[in-house]
């Protein structure tokens, strides 16, 4: 299948038209949209959500991820394939780059017309890339193309990397950053729970963000009466939440907001 991810929101028939382009390609096939509500061109974003969501889809699948403001720029078009079989493709921006901490993929440049919407580089529009290029490349390599008849393959620094929110863990102390505010406004952060039961086995737990005090709390509806708290979410994640409403608001925060975690006293 072709699970699709992009910016593009839902308004606009434009993730249609890409769909279009594909089963025009390779009318049996199957896609998923994955979100087309990633926040206009924010990379970061889109990369966050990708690594969150790939590894739940079967192996082979193939993403179409267009988060693309260089669009008609000189940045690259890539192919990323990983060990295990999975494929990505999309402009060269960073994109892949948390996919790239979990796993190693090789990358391939879009490069070979003849895989494009037209041989004539006149018919390519400079700014819808996710239809006259990304979409029929991943057509093609659903109908079993081979990467390396798209491009070249690149060496391991021939593709761009995004710097990534770090965290800093040390025995029963940890600081990460929110990464992510879901729909509910959940504030997703980059701590995962085997760091966290690796700094502090069983002890109880005390969440700082924005110089207030939180408690980790081991099921959403336990925090009822907490206002805001911490929860390990389905990602294996710490997240901040509050009962039946937005983190986000209730606490103010932003993407980059620092979370500390202690001991409670």
């Amino acid at each position: 299948m072709i699970a699709f991810l992009s910016d593009f929101g839902l308004k606009d028939p434009y993730a249609g038209i890409v769909k279009g382009v594909i089963t025009s390609i390779a009318p049996d096939c199957r896609i998923i949209d994955l979100t087309h509500q990633i926040p206009f061109g924010d990379v970061h974003y889109a990369a966050f959500v990708l690594d969150i969501s790939y590894k739940h889809f079967p192996i082979g699948t193939i993403f179409l991820c267009v988060v693309d403001p260089g669009v008609g720029s000189d940045r690259m078009g890539i192919i990323g394939v990983s060990k295990k079989g999975y494929y990505f493709v999309g402009p060269d921006n960073g994109l892949f780059s948390y996919i790239e901490k979990r796993e190693k993929l090789c990358f391939y440049k879009i490069e070979n017309p003849s895989f494009f919407i037209s041989n004539n580089k006149a018919d390519i529009s400079s700014s819808f890339h996710g239809r006259d290029i990304f979409a029929p490349v991943c057509a093609h390599l659903y109908r079993g193309v081979s990467p390396s008849e798209i491009g070249p393959r690149l060496d391991d620094r021939g593709h761009i990397t995004l710097e990534l929110p770090s965290v800093k863990s040390h025995k029963y102390n940890i600081k990460g950053n929110i990464v992510y505010f879901d729909g509910f406004g959940n504030a997703i952060t980059n701590i995962e729970n085997d760091l966290i039961k690796k700094a502090f086995g069983s002890m109880p737990i005390t969440i700082k963000v924005n110089d207030k005090k939180l408690p980790l709390i081991k099921f959403y509806k336990k925090g009822a009466d907490k206002g805001a708290f911490g929860i390990i979410g389905s990602h294996g994640l710490l997240e901040i939440s509050v009962y039946m409403d937005s983190a986000k608001d209730y606490l103010g925060l932003f993407l980059g907001d620092n979370i500390e975690l202690e001991p409670s006293k």
